[in-house]
């Protein structure tokens, strides 16, 4: 899990506090207790706190019929063999980034926005070009996707925009020589498999066409949660973590999902944690589209083995198109694939369930066991506004209990949904 760096923390609340009335201070400074200092560099994300709401009883509302599995379209040797040939996702070239920068002052005299966990501010156009500000004053980035950028910008003035987003987003730094120095660090953090790839498009695996084998043994469990009706959630912010990897001589394959069930039957977005028997690991994509995986095993993938870092996810729905976007906390980097689904397309997110799967390949006779920890979604845009993931979504149920899989779903401190997903022999 990321942390907060503490002198991010001390800044950007002051960037809160410096617009709000006292009772609003007074509630930040007990909300400060539930944050902990880092390194300078990192991005601020809350700490779990020391209580959270767990989930254990379930409601009576239907599952969806469609429950796909990544095991019934990739079969053990089929996974094995293209490891062989795997190229991860290149990361997005800087002409496909924007960095808007702009004095701390500024932004404390512009937020549009009451709420204590989003900024909203306006800028014109040429912000983007060039930076309004001094060398020696203090300074706000914020650091994005050109094309989340634009799908985001609420401004119908071509020369201006608007945005808004949640606080963790945004990076505060003393002047912009301390700014240029967090970017040297970033660009210094060494993850050769996904950085170092020649050209714009890695070697794309095509799983069209491959035979489903038989297994002894597929084993899953879920939780689920159900769409508040009041909303119409179109974007999904989240966090995947995984955490360890042992094996003792084990076949198997594990996914650790966060499974996001549009409102058109058939049409699935997932977020995956991957472990395979060799030890390799990886956070990748899927979308189902009538039933049928049709992306490409690496559409979107991060190659995480040896390092297991976080990676944040981002999911939009814009008028039949899906825009998928993975971050690597550890360099900053953004990843991005899109897919268009707009012949007959989902409108909403419907369901949102974390899933953990085994496929033991013939049987377990040696010990073996994973864990990612958590798969947390930290914010939905709904109704033309951030809400937590408890406003708008509610606990319905966990699926029957299998061997060798776990889950466990929680509501923390801060509405967040939280799912641990653990793998082994003795689960």
């Amino acid at each position: 899990m990321l942390v907060v760096p503490e002198k991010l923390r001390v800044t950007t609340m002051k960037l809160k506090k410096d617009m709000r009335t006292l009772s609003l201070i007074l509630v930040m400074a007990l909300l400060t207790t539930m944050f902990i200092p880092a390194v300078s560099a990192e991005i601020k994300i809350p700490n779990e706190p020391e209580e959270v709401t767990s989930v254990t009883k379930d409601t009576s509302l239907e599952l969806p019929d469609f429950q796909p599995s990544i095991m019934d379209e990739l079969s053990y040797e089929d996974e094995k063999n293209f490891i062989k040939y795997l190229t991860p996702t290149p990361p997005l070239k800087d002409s496909d980034t924007v960095q808007i920068i702009v004095p701390k002052k500024w932004l404390l005299q512009n937020d549009e926005d009451k709420s204590q966990e989003i900024i909203k501010f306006t800028i014109p156009s040429s912000w983007l070009k060039e930076a309004v500000v001094n060398e020696s004053e203090p300074v706000v980035s914020l650091q994005i996707p050109k094309k989340m950028l634009e799908l985001d910008n609420s401004n119908s003035d071509p020369n201006m925009i608007t945005v808004s987003y949640p606080l963790e987003m945004f990076n505060i730094y003393q002047n912009m020589s301390d700014l240029r120095t967090n970017k040297i660090n970033s660009k210094n953090v060494i993850c050769p498999t996904n950085n170092q790839l020649p050209g714009n498009q890695s070697s794309i695996i095509n799983l069209n066409g491959l035979d489903e084998k038989s297994r002894e043994v597929n084993k899953a469990t879920s939780a689920w949660y159900h769409r508040n009706t009041n909303y119409d959630v179109i974007t999904v912010f989240g966090i995947i973590k995984p955490i360890s990897y042992s094996n003792q001589g084990e076949t198997f394959r594990n996914y650790n999902e966060r499974e996001i069930r549009l409102n058109r039957d058939g049409d699935t977005i997932e977020f995956i944690s991957d472990y395979i028997d060799s030890g390799n690991s990886y956070i990748w994509t899927a979308i189902y589209d009538e039933h049928s995986w049709i992306t490409p095993w690496n559409w979107l993938l991060l190659d995480v083995t040896g390092t297991l870092q976080q990676i944040e996810y981002r999911l939009y729905i814009n008028n039949g198109i899906y825009d998928l976007w993975l971050k690597d906390t550890s360099t900053g980097n953004w990843y991005h694939n899109s897919y268009d689904d707009s012949d007959n397309p989902s409108t909403k997110v419907e369901w949102l369930a974390g899933t953990t799967e085994v496929d033991t390949v013939g049987g377990i006779s040696e010990y073996f066991r994973t864990e990612t920890n958590p798969i947390r979604d930290e914010w939905t845009y709904a109704n033309n506004d951030w809400h937590r993931p408890k406003t708008t979504f509610n606990w319905n149920s966990y699926n029957a209990d299998e061997q060798y899989v776990y889950i466990n779903a929680r509501w923390d401190g801060s509405d967040r949904l939280n799912t641990q997903h653990i793998a082994g022999t003795y689960y």
